[in-house]
């Protein structure tokens, strides 16, 4: 049994997904199906979003922004995802509206 309080299935391959476990929030990996788990150790923060995308790209909000691996979880970058408002101000959404990202 798996305590997730969320859980990202990669698009191309079902027996691989990603989960935040209740409670804790820290990322966890399965490659087989949920037969084993391991906690994503590159990414020590409290993760309570998880998401991989169909380039095998892995992302997770937290209490400090949303992030990026382009590299199957071995290293992690802060997601920028940067809008401009009407009066063409430049805004910078990674501190805390991971909402507007995916």
């Amino acid at each position: 049994e798996i305590d997730c309080s969320n859980a990202a299935v990669d698009p191309r391959d079902r027996d691989h997904f990603l989960f935040s476990r209740g409670g804790e929030f820290r990322t966890y990996e399965s490659r087989d199906g949920g037969r084993t788990v391991s906690r994503v150790a590159s990414h020590d923060v409290g993760a309570f979003f998880v998401l991989i995308d169909s380039q095998g790209w892995y992302y997770t909000a937290t209490q400090d922004g949303a992030f990026v691996s382009r590299d199957g979880g071995v290293g992690w970058e802060a997601l920028h995802v940067v809008m401009h408002s009407r009066d063409g101000r430049r805004i910078d959404r990674v501190p805390h509206d991971y909402q507007r990202i995916v």
